[in-house]
Protein backbone atom coordinates (compact mmCIF):
# COMPACT_ATOMS: atom_id res chain seq x y z
CA UNK A 1 0.00 0.00 0.00
CA UNK A 2 2.83 2.35 0.90
CA UNK A 3 4.53 1.68 -2.47
CA UNK A 4 1.31 2.42 -4.38
CA UNK A 5 0.79 5.65 -2.42
CA UNK A 6 4.37 6.77 -3.09
CA UNK A 7 3.97 6.06 -6.81
CA UNK A 8 0.73 8.06 -6.92
CA UNK A 9 2.37 11.00 -5.14
CA UNK A 10 5.34 10.90 -7.53
CA UNK A 11 3.07 10.77 -10.60
CA UNK A 12 0.96 13.59 -9.19
CA UNK A 13 4.00 15.80 -8.64
CA UNK A 14 5.19 15.20 -12.22
CA UNK A 15 1.73 16.01 -13.57
CA UNK A 16 1.55 19.19 -11.50
CA UNK A 17 4.99 20.35 -12.63
CA UNK A 18 4.11 19.79 -16.29
CA UNK A 19 0.76 21.53 -15.82
CA UNK A 20 2.40 24.70 -14.51
CA UNK A 21 5.12 24.70 -17.15
CA UNK A 22 5.65 28.27 -18.34
CA UNK A 23 5.41 29.43 -21.93
CA UNK A 24 6.79 32.66 -23.38
CA UNK A 25 5.03 34.58 -26.14
CA UNK A 26 7.31 37.01 -27.97
CA UNK A 27 6.75 39.69 -30.59
CA UNK A 28 9.97 40.82 -32.27
CA UNK A 29 10.52 43.75 -34.65
CA UNK A 30 13.85 43.88 -36.49
CA UNK A 31 15.92 45.77 -39.01
CA UNK A 32 17.27 43.32 -41.59
CA UNK A 33 20.11 43.58 -44.08
CA UNK A 34 19.88 40.68 -46.56
CA UNK A 35 22.30 39.62 -49.28
CA UNK A 36 20.96 37.36 -52.05
CA UNK A 37 23.62 36.01 -54.41
CA UNK A 38 23.70 33.70 -57.43
CA UNK A 39 26.21 32.37 -59.95
CA UNK A 40 26.54 33.22 -63.63
CA UNK A 41 23.56 32.21 -65.79
CA UNK A 42 22.51 32.01 -69.44
CA UNK A 43 19.38 33.92 -70.49
CA UNK A 44 17.62 32.51 -73.61
CA UNK A 45 14.88 34.86 -74.85
CA UNK A 46 12.07 33.89 -77.23
CA UNK A 47 10.80 36.84 -79.30
CA UNK A 48 7.20 36.68 -80.48
CA UNK A 49 6.84 36.26 -84.23
CA UNK A 50 3.94 38.73 -84.34
CA UNK A 51 6.16 41.38 -82.81
CA UNK A 52 9.02 40.63 -85.20
CA UNK A 53 6.71 40.68 -88.24
CA UNK A 54 8.08 37.26 -89.12
CA UNK A 55 9.09 33.95 -87.60
CA UNK A 56 9.82 33.71 -83.84
CA UNK A 57 13.46 34.27 -82.95
CA UNK A 58 15.58 33.16 -80.02
CA UNK A 59 18.43 35.27 -78.67
CA UNK A 60 20.82 34.37 -75.90
CA UNK A 61 22.62 36.51 -73.37
CA UNK A 62 24.55 35.88 -70.17
CA UNK A 63 23.83 37.19 -66.70
CA UNK A 64 26.87 37.71 -64.51
CA UNK A 65 27.03 36.40 -60.97
CA UNK A 66 25.82 39.06 -58.58
CA UNK A 67 25.01 39.85 -54.98
CA UNK A 68 22.05 42.09 -54.23
CA UNK A 69 21.92 43.89 -50.87
CA UNK A 70 18.54 44.87 -49.41
CA UNK A 71 17.53 46.63 -46.20
CA UNK A 72 14.08 46.48 -44.67
CA UNK A 73 12.02 46.16 -41.50
CA UNK A 74 10.46 42.84 -40.50
CA UNK A 75 8.56 41.26 -37.65
CA UNK A 76 8.23 37.87 -35.99
CA UNK A 77 5.98 36.16 -33.47
CA UNK A 78 7.22 33.12 -31.55
CA UNK A 79 6.31 30.81 -28.69
CA UNK A 80 8.92 29.41 -26.30
CA UNK A 81 8.97 26.78 -23.57
CA UNK A 82 11.47 25.56 -21.00
CA UNK A 83 13.58 22.55 -21.81
CA UNK A 84 15.89 22.54 -18.77
CA UNK A 85 14.61 25.24 -16.42
CA UNK A 86 15.88 27.91 -16.03
CA UNK A 87 18.87 27.73 -18.39
CA UNK A 88 17.64 26.17 -21.66
CA UNK A 89 14.55 27.07 -23.69
CA UNK A 90 13.20 26.06 -27.09
CA UNK A 91 11.14 28.28 -29.39
CA UNK A 92 9.21 28.15 -32.66
CA UNK A 93 8.07 31.17 -34.64
CA UNK A 94 7.18 32.78 -37.94
CA UNK A 95 8.88 35.88 -39.42
CA UNK A 96 7.84 38.04 -42.35
CA UNK A 97 9.94 40.58 -44.25
CA UNK A 98 9.28 42.60 -47.41
CA UNK A 99 12.33 43.80 -49.35
CA UNK A 100 12.16 46.39 -52.13
CA UNK A 101 15.07 45.91 -54.60
CA UNK A 102 13.84 48.67 -56.90
CA UNK A 103 10.83 50.59 -58.20
CA UNK A 104 7.79 48.35 -58.65
CA UNK A 105 9.70 45.34 -57.27
CA UNK A 106 9.15 43.43 -54.05
CA UNK A 107 10.68 40.27 -52.56
CA UNK A 108 8.58 38.58 -49.88
CA UNK A 109 10.35 36.42 -47.28
CA UNK A 110 8.15 34.24 -45.07
CA UNK A 111 10.28 32.19 -42.68
CA UNK A 112 9.15 29.58 -40.12
CA UNK A 113 11.87 29.17 -37.49
CA UNK A 114 12.87 26.99 -34.54
CA UNK A 115 15.70 27.40 -32.08
CA UNK A 116 17.23 26.62 -28.72
CA UNK A 117 18.25 29.34 -26.23
CA UNK A 118 20.87 29.12 -23.50
CA UNK A 119 20.49 31.73 -20.74
CA UNK A 120 23.00 32.94 -18.16
CA UNK A 121 22.75 35.13 -15.04
CA UNK A 122 19.28 33.70 -14.40
CA UNK A 123 19.10 34.99 -10.81
CA UNK A 124 19.01 38.63 -11.87
CA UNK A 125 16.69 40.92 -13.88
CA UNK A 126 19.02 40.90 -16.90
CA UNK A 127 19.83 37.63 -18.62
CA UNK A 128 22.31 37.37 -21.54
CA UNK A 129 21.59 34.51 -23.91
CA UNK A 130 22.81 32.73 -27.02
CA UNK A 131 20.47 31.12 -29.55
CA UNK A 132 21.11 28.50 -32.22
CA UNK A 133 18.34 27.97 -34.73
CA UNK A 134 17.13 26.75 -38.11
CA UNK A 135 14.88 28.64 -40.51
CA UNK A 136 13.27 27.96 -43.88
CA UNK A 137 12.88 31.03 -46.11
CA UNK A 138 9.98 30.99 -48.58
CA UNK A 139 10.79 33.59 -51.24
CA UNK A 140 8.42 35.29 -53.67
CA UNK A 141 9.29 37.92 -56.28
CA UNK A 142 6.66 40.44 -57.38
CA UNK A 143 7.98 42.64 -60.22
CA UNK A 144 5.98 44.64 -62.77
CA UNK A 145 7.82 47.54 -64.37
CA UNK A 146 8.52 49.31 -67.65
CA UNK A 147 11.99 48.56 -69.04
CA UNK A 148 14.01 49.32 -72.18
CA UNK A 149 15.34 46.18 -73.89
CA UNK A 150 17.75 45.59 -76.76
CA UNK A 151 16.08 44.02 -79.80
CA UNK A 152 16.96 41.44 -82.47
CA UNK A 153 17.63 42.73 -85.97
CA UNK A 154 14.82 43.72 -88.37
CA UNK A 155 12.20 44.31 -85.70
CA UNK A 156 8.89 45.21 -87.37
CA UNK A 157 10.79 45.16 -90.65
CA UNK A 158 12.68 48.35 -89.75
CA UNK A 159 16.49 48.26 -89.98
CA UNK A 160 18.55 49.96 -87.32
CA UNK A 161 16.02 49.72 -84.47
CA UNK A 162 18.18 48.85 -81.45
CA UNK A 163 15.83 48.93 -78.46
CA UNK A 164 12.23 49.36 -77.37
CA UNK A 165 10.19 49.75 -74.16
CA UNK A 166 8.21 46.89 -72.66
CA UNK A 167 5.98 46.26 -69.69
CA UNK A 168 7.98 43.46 -68.03
CA UNK A 169 6.57 41.01 -65.50
CA UNK A 170 9.12 38.90 -63.61
CA UNK A 171 8.47 36.04 -61.18
CA UNK A 172 10.25 33.17 -59.43
CA UNK A 173 8.71 29.80 -60.15
CA UNK A 174 8.40 26.62 -58.05
CA UNK A 175 8.18 28.53 -54.73
CA UNK A 176 11.93 28.72 -53.94
CA UNK A 177 12.88 27.78 -50.38
CA UNK A 178 16.21 28.16 -48.60
CA UNK A 179 17.33 26.44 -45.40
CA UNK A 180 19.38 28.75 -43.15
CA UNK A 181 21.28 28.30 -39.92
CA UNK A 182 20.77 31.09 -37.37
CA UNK A 183 23.03 32.31 -34.58
CA UNK A 184 21.96 34.97 -32.07
CA UNK A 185 23.38 36.90 -29.13
CA UNK A 186 21.14 39.00 -26.94
CA UNK A 187 19.94 40.04 -23.52
CA UNK A 188 16.58 39.84 -21.74
CA UNK A 189 15.75 42.71 -19.38
CA UNK A 190 12.94 42.14 -16.86
CA UNK A 191 11.21 45.34 -15.63
CA UNK A 192 8.64 42.99 -14.00
CA UNK A 193 9.07 39.25 -13.33
CA UNK A 194 6.71 38.06 -16.10
CA UNK A 195 7.64 40.52 -18.87
CA UNK A 196 10.96 41.00 -20.64
CA UNK A 197 12.39 43.50 -23.09
CA UNK A 198 14.70 41.57 -25.45
CA UNK A 199 17.57 43.06 -27.44
CA UNK A 200 19.08 40.65 -30.00
CA UNK A 201 21.56 40.44 -32.87
CA UNK A 202 20.92 37.54 -35.26
CA UNK A 203 23.08 36.24 -38.12
CA UNK A 204 21.58 33.84 -40.68
CA UNK A 205 23.30 32.01 -43.55
CA UNK A 206 22.13 29.45 -46.11
CA UNK A 207 23.25 25.90 -45.47
CA UNK A 208 23.50 25.29 -49.22
CA UNK A 209 22.71 26.85 -52.58
CA UNK A 210 19.57 26.27 -54.64
CA UNK A 211 18.57 27.00 -58.24
CA UNK A 212 15.80 29.52 -58.85
CA UNK A 213 13.85 29.47 -62.12
CA UNK A 214 13.05 33.04 -63.09
CA UNK A 215 10.46 33.81 -65.77
CA UNK A 216 10.13 37.15 -67.59
CA UNK A 217 7.35 38.25 -69.92
CA UNK A 218 7.55 41.50 -71.89
CA UNK A 219 4.56 43.14 -73.58
CA UNK A 220 4.85 45.93 -76.15
CA UNK A 221 2.19 48.51 -76.95
CA UNK A 222 2.49 48.05 -80.75
CA UNK A 223 1.00 44.56 -80.79
CA UNK A 224 -1.26 43.33 -78.02
CA UNK A 225 0.30 40.51 -75.91
CA UNK A 226 3.38 40.38 -78.14
CA UNK A 227 6.99 40.86 -77.18
CA UNK A 228 9.28 38.33 -75.54
CA UNK A 229 9.52 35.71 -72.82
CA UNK A 230 12.48 34.08 -71.10
CA UNK A 231 13.08 31.39 -68.51
CA UNK A 232 16.41 31.61 -66.70
CA UNK A 233 17.92 29.22 -64.17
CA UNK A 234 19.87 31.10 -61.49
CA UNK A 235 22.24 28.55 -59.89
CA UNK A 236 23.88 28.72 -56.48
CA UNK A 237 21.36 31.07 -54.87
CA UNK A 238 22.21 31.83 -51.23
CA UNK A 239 20.72 34.16 -48.62
CA UNK A 240 22.74 35.81 -45.85
CA UNK A 241 21.08 38.23 -43.45
CA UNK A 242 21.84 40.22 -40.31
CA UNK A 243 19.08 41.37 -37.97
CA UNK A 244 19.10 43.82 -35.07
CA UNK A 245 15.88 43.50 -33.11
CA UNK A 246 13.84 44.70 -30.16
CA UNK A 247 11.16 42.44 -28.71
CA UNK A 248 8.70 42.14 -25.89
CA UNK A 249 8.27 38.73 -24.22
CA UNK A 250 5.41 37.81 -21.90
CA UNK A 251 5.17 34.71 -19.75
CA UNK A 252 1.84 32.93 -20.16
Amino acid sequence: MRIILSACLCFGSLFASSAVQAFQLQYRAFQSQAKLSHNRAQVPTLWNGAYLNGAPQVTSDSRASEQAVWNSLGHEISLGSELFYPYVYVDVGLAQTYYFPGPDQRVEDLAPKAGIQILTNVQDRWMPFARLGLSQHHLKLVSRRVETRSLPESVLGLKGVAEDRFAVEREWQDNPRLWNGDLSLGCKLYPVPTTAIVVEYRYSQSLGGITIREKETGTNSFVNDAGFSSETELPGVRLVSQELSLAIEVEL
